[in-house]
């Protein structure tokens, strides 16, 4: 029953499938060290793999190009977030 509704949620995503895990095993961990039941049943679950993906960082080359074609208030706000964004 449990890996059923884990199948379910790994249809979202398998980091909410991996979160539901997560919970799940501390909830019946809990319910374990009050005596409410005898074993957790997601103990032999496991997590479901991720996919890492690199991050694309833009160049400034890049970021000058979007900057280029963006219309005046766009501007505003891409610049912003690029002062904001910055390290130090």
């Amino acid at each position: 029953m449990v890996e059923g509704y884990i199948f379910e949620r790994k249809k979202i995503s398998p980091f909410v499938a991996n979160k539901e895990i997560r919970y799940l095993r501390a909830a019946f961990n809990f319910a374990k060290t009050k005596k409410f039941i005898e074993h957790n049943p997601l103990d032999g679950v496991k997590f479901i793999p991720i996919e890492k993906r690199i991050k694309y960082v833009p160049s400034i080359d890049d970021v000058n190009k979007v900057l280029e074609i963006a219309n005046a208030d766009v501007q505003d706000y891409l610049i912003t977030i690029i002062d904001n964004g910055k390290d130090g």
